[in-house]
């Protein structure tokens, strides 16, 4: 079913006529530094400003929803990686639980030029981004974007950016990372870890409506949920993979073989 929807909603985004009603998500693109060697990786970012109550979602988004698209118009010789995710947020809504964002967020992509291009140089950096943005209902849109960037770009834009990259989970600290099934629920086992939240990458692999169970034993945290689709049906030993999100801290990565 929720394949059927993203199919509809994003043939409604691509058909939506002109003069629809006002985006409830800003978009806009910002630079994340473009100085360093010749030819070295750029850093962008696609910020998302939503409306008061209004959300899009993570690249798992739970039970409904999509993942925010970027197709980009690049220069010649320039090629784009995919969005760096930022950890995201449990959303609920009544009896659905989704992972995504609300207020502004960023998503960091990686630009890389060619070997001869000169950071002082501008160029034109284009996309079209599309989302599906919900609150009691769900919607489709989409925006064309651009940024001339250059060493010059806005510091200010610069130091947004670095914040949300600093929610993209980059290190795997834990020395004992474990997962079981048990009585219907995956049994995610962390150490040394505190209170939190796990997103997991895997779509199904619990059910995100039935609000997860996190249990701290002095350096050891136990996370589990409800088990879903997929994770009823994978066989063992399989990857558990996703993102810890701690109450204090930076947001970490999580990689659980399941026995």
């Amino acid at each position: 079913m929720r394949i059927i929807l993203i199919t509809v909603f994003a043939f409604a985004a691509a058909h939506a006529p002109a003069g629809a009603p006002a985006l409830h998500v800003q978009a806009s693109l910002i630079a994340g530094g473009a100085g360093g060697a010749r030819g070295a990786p750029v850093w962008v970012g696609l910020k998302l400003r939503h409306e008061a109550g209004w959300h899009t979602y993570w690249k798992n988004p739970g039970d409904a929803g999509m993942p925010t698209r970027i197709e980009w118009t690049l220069p010649e010789g320039w090629t784009a990686g995919g969005i760096e995710w930022p950890a995201p947020e449990r959303l609920q809504i009544g009896p659905l639980g989704s992972y995504g964002y609300e207020g502004e967020v960023v998503l960091p992509v990686k630009l890389f030029p060619p070997a001869g291009w000169d950071a002082k140089s501008a160029v034109q950096i284009g996309a079209r981004a599309s989302w599906l943005v919900c609150k009691e209902q769900c919607i489709p849109e989409s925006a064309s974007v651009s940024l001339s960037l250059s060493a010059r770009n806005s510091e200010a834009d610069r130091s947004l950016f670095e914040l949300w990259r600093l929610r993209v989970p980059k290190t795997f600290h834990f020395t004992a990372a474990t997962a079981v099934r048990n009585q219907g629920r995956l049994v995610l086992s962390l150490a040394p870890a505190g209170d939190g939240q796990f997103f997991p990458d895997r779509e199904e692999l619990v059910e995100p409506g039935d609000p997860p169970q996190v249990a701290v034993n002095g350096e050891r945290v136990t996370w589990s949920a409800r088990l879903g689709a997929q994770g009823k049906s994978i066989t063992v030993p399989a990857s558990i993979a996703g993102v810890w999100v701690p109450k204090s801290g930076k947001p970490v990565f999580v990689a659980a073989v399941l026995k």
